[in-house]
């Protein structure tokens, strides 16, 4: 190597270290071009410049700031390929083998190309570049456009696009549903044009109600068919609608003859059908239309005449009757039951707890709905009734659960038995009548409770005792008897809850225990020893 060769080597390593470090006169490649001068010249309008050698090495970059904060790594130094993603390598050799010799004489356009560089935090900078030949050793200057700002409005663009797409989709979705609910509804539905009143869409039950299935019947004017009272009373009806924007509804008649008889008795001998339409409106793409139906079954679907017949002998029945929840909320009662309840009106029941007024107290309640969810229906079950103003009455009642309804309920019938209670032949005398202030059972309760046990007689033996025996012993007697017929009727009502028996009649767990092992009730033994504790 000559002597001159090696300066000019020397000369070339000083020039790039200088560019590098921004030290010395402007450096110049070999050649005749301004290598700093030109980087100056085109980072003004470019977001990023390098200068690479004819070896596709970076010997100077120029930035701008916002490379910087997004990470952009120093290229200097590395391979111009090896600092974009392995996609793009194959678009770095396209550039350095397209470019094409600065000069002004140059005629030959520029290419461009969009390449990606990887940052530190992981994020692609998208950078479109296009490159030129600086001098004839192959030296290349390539600027490039900041792709960022362009890529996210393709991305938001994209995105709604998606959002678009699954909008139409689902759109498209519920439109088959209901076109198919359209179809396939029993009743008559129309789409109408509210100003000419013209068919647009009639789903096939209007073919068929009208009797004549091949007949058009979108374009048509609407009402046809109908006796010409019908006609009038459609007429009224889809004017009401249109100028207060509310439904409608109205009894109608279709002529099966297409007569004009405007007497009902004469179109319902004629085969004339009386059928209930209903219309509202609404707006379409600047257009009022009118949504008409037409069924043969009222307007109101949850009742007809018999359900009507059955719902009136309900509310006037002279029994209560009264649904509850579940849980005990009362939902509908009738007035028999208010007046049970002693309160001004069945309106104000619902809402309020059932043992508010069902039951003697909380037990007896208790035990009736257990049996009730338990076997799914109570019938004549013994309790009484507790009215607003603390009165109280015997009553039976009647439930069952009712699964069917939504939500899941319970029907309760209440009867009042206080007035067919008669005077009942006891040793106390005929002054005292079940469900008195005494508290003496009722007398099916009394029937099943027949008396044992050597210190009980039944009420026949005590009364032919009067005037044999003193009477503080006939009234131990009685005492006993009354005991026990009390207690058996507490086990009864409570289905042998000893506990709930002995809350029922107010006693401790342990004196109902000592009374029923003196009686003999249960499977209790006798125990001679416990002492009565209440």
């Amino acid at each position: 190597m000559t002597t001159g060769q090696q300066r000019a080597i020397v000369a070339q390593r000083d020039d790039v270290s200088a560019l590098k470090t921004g030290e010395g006169a402007s450096p110049k490649f070999p050649g005749t071009i301004d290598v700093g001068a030109a980087a100056a010249l085109i980072s003004a309008s470019a977001d990023i410049t390098l200068i690479i050698d004819p070896l596709g090495v970076v010997k100077a970059m120029h930035t701008t700031a916002d490379f910087d904060r997004d990470g952009f790594s120093n290229l200097v130094g590395r391979k111009w390929e090896e600092s974009v993603t392995i996609e793009t390598k194959s678009k770095i050799a396209s550039l350095l083998a397209d470019a094409v010799e600065f000069s002004a004489l140059t005629t030959a356009k520029t290419k461009w190309r969009q390449v990606n560089h990887p940052t530190a935090n992981g994020m692609d900078i998208p950078i479109l570049y296009s490159a030129m030949k600086a001098d004839a050793s192959g030296s290349v200057i390539a600027f490039g456009r900041d792709l960022r700002a362009t890529a996210a409005l393709q991305q938001r663009l994209v995105d709604a696009q998606h959002s678009m797409e699954r909008d139409y989709w689902r759109l498209r979705n519920a439109e088959t549903r209901y076109r198919l609910l359209f179809q396939m509804s029993s009743e008559a539905v129309l789409v109408i044009d509210a100003n000419s009143q013209k068919i647009i869409e009639a789903n096939p039950s209007v073919s068929k109600m009208l009797g004549d299935i091949s007949m058009p019947i979108v374009g048509q004017r609407f009402p046809s068919g109908f006796d010409q009272r019908s006609v009038d009373t459609i007429e009224a009806m889809f004017a009401r609608v249109r100028s207060n924007g509310r439904a409608e509804e109205a009894s109608v008649w279709l002529s099966s003859r297409g007569g004009l008889t405007t007497n009902a008795n004469a179109l319902a001998s004629s085969g004339a059908s009386e059928y209930f339409i209903s219309a509202s409106i609404f707006r379409h793409e600047q257009q009022s239309l009118l949504l008409v139906r037409v069924s043969q079954t009222p307007a109101d679907p949850r009742v007809d005449g018999e359900a009507k017949s059955v719902l009136d002998a309900v509310a006037r029945a002279a029994d209560g009757f009264v649904v509850s929840t579940v849980t005990g909320t009362i939902i509908w009662a009738n007035q028999a039951f208010a007046e049970l309840a002693h309160t001004s009106g069945h309106d104000k029941l619902r809402g309020e707890p059932l043992d508010r007024w069902l039951g003697r107290n909380d037990v007896e309640f208790n035990v009736l709905m257990a049996n009730l969810k338990q076997r799914g229906a109570v019938r004549l079950f013994s309790a009484g009734m507790r009215g607003d103003d603390s009165l109280a009455a015997e009553i039976e009642v009647s439930a069952v659960v009712l699964p069917a309804s939504n939500p899941p309920a319970m029907a309760f019938t209440v009867r009042n038995i206080g007035g067919r209670l008669t005077p009942r032949s006891s040793i106390l005398g005929s002054g005292y009548e079940n469900g008195s202030a005494n508290g003496l059972p009722s007398p099916s309760v009394a029937a099943v409770a027949a008396p044992v046990g050597p210190t009980s007689r039944s009420v026949e033996q005590l009364t032919a005792l009067v005037g044999r025996v003193p009477l503080k012993e006939l009234v131990g007697e009685t005492t006993d008897l009354i005991e026990k017929l009390c207690i058996e009727a507490a086990l009864g009502l409570t289905e042998d809850n000893r506990a709930a028996a002995a809350e029922m009649l107010g006693l401790s767990r342990q004196s109902l225990y000592v009374k029923m092992r003196r009686h003999g009730l249960g499977d209790l033994p006798p125990d001679d020893q416990d002492v009565v504790t209440n």
